[in-house]
């Protein structure tokens, strides 16, 4: 899988930075991705320090790379600990793990939740991704190691939401580059006939349409500029290498809790958003709700919203059926 290689020595590289550039002072950014802004306080115990001193999280994964076959997308990394806090960094655990992986961000996080599953250790990072695990193999079954990917679109802690969805919007293209595209294209490699990216968070909606927005404009732009032009065989060869917007299908649904209840309870929209390209496709299947909300449990059942206003589609199958269909 050569994306994922990509995905993994970008973010290596950028929490290196991190690292570094807090050491010597303020950044005013690390690489592509500006830091929050310095009013953008968190408090912990007696601490009032900025988001960005908060240990980053682009990404959660144990095990080899090679075995990725589930990829969730999440907003961000959520709330921090006091243990995360890059100057209480002395004697701390976290940091003296990171710094004996000599500041390799994926090292890093290979020993660490492998020390936490050792240890049965309790903490919101370890556990969120023990959560998605087992939530994987309620609906796919056993998984061996290192099949699932958690990702987030922004590696920042945040305390507030609405921190979250400034930040996405005002810096969505070092988004894309980053964060969205190389996940598109790790999904094109994994060996199933429809990889899928789940994602939880109705915010990503708003990303995705000024993605593919953007992306339209721009093509159509290069088309009008270079038509008379001897080169437009390589743009548009350029343009067919890359993830067509054209080529997408999307399809709505609502999940119900219908199990050992008198009156059936509606548990989260759920959108499919599926992208084409070559023969290759990957579908983000999308929850509405917060993004610390619990993702639906495999029993629940999922029914097609029609074109009528009210209506539903179909008896409904359970989400397991569902995302395995």
């Amino acid at each position: 899988m050569k994306t994922i290689k990509f995905y993994v020595d970008n973010w290596n590289d950028w929490h290196l930075k991190w690292f570094k550039l807090l050491s010597t002072g303020t950044p005013e950014k690390i690489k592509d991705f500006p830091i929050p802004s310095t009013n953008n306080k968190y408090l912990l115990g007696n601490q009032m320090q900025p988001m960005y001193k908060y240990f980053p999280e682009p990404f959660l994964h144990y095990g080899p790379k090679s075995n990725i076959k589930h990829i969730f997308l999440n907003i961000n990394p959520g709330g921090a600990s006091e243990t995360q806090d890059f100057d209480q960094k002395t004697n701390n655990e976290l940091f003296d793990i990171y710094l004996n992986c000599y500041n390799n961000y994926t090292a890093f996080m290979d020993e660490f939740l492998k020390r936490s599953k050792i240890n049965s250790k309790s903490n919101a990072t370890s556990k969120w991704y023990a959560n998605r695990i087992k939530w994987t193999e309620s609906i796919y079954g056993k998984q061996s190691e290192g099949t699932v990917l958690c990702a987030d679109l922004i590696p920042w802690h945040s305390k507030k939401e609405s921190d979250v969805t400034h930040y996405i919007k005002k810096h969505q293209k070092s988004i894309f580059k980053y964060v969205i595209e190389p996940l598109m294209n790790i999904a094109f490699e994994i060996e199933d006939k429809d990889p899928k990216i789940i994602v939880r968070g109705v915010a990503f909606f708003d990303l995705i349409n000024s993605w593919l927005l953007d992306r339209q404009v721009k093509l159509q732009e290069k088309s009008k500029k270079n038509k008379n032009s001897p080169r437009i065989e390589l743009i548009k060869e350029k343009f067919e290498n890359e993830i067509d917007v054209q080529k997408r299908s999307i399809e709505q649904y609502i999940v119900m809790d219908c199990e050992d209840k008198f009156f059936d309870k509606f548990n989260s929209y759920l959108t499919k958003y599926k992208f084409t390209h070559k023969s290759k496709s990957v579908t983000f299947i999308i929850f509405s709700g917060g993004a610390n909300m619990d993702l639906p449990k495999a029993k629940h059942k999922v029914f097609k919203i029609s074109n009528t206003i009210g209506s539903l589609g179909n008896n409904g199958l359970t989400l397991k059926k569902f995302l395995g269909n």
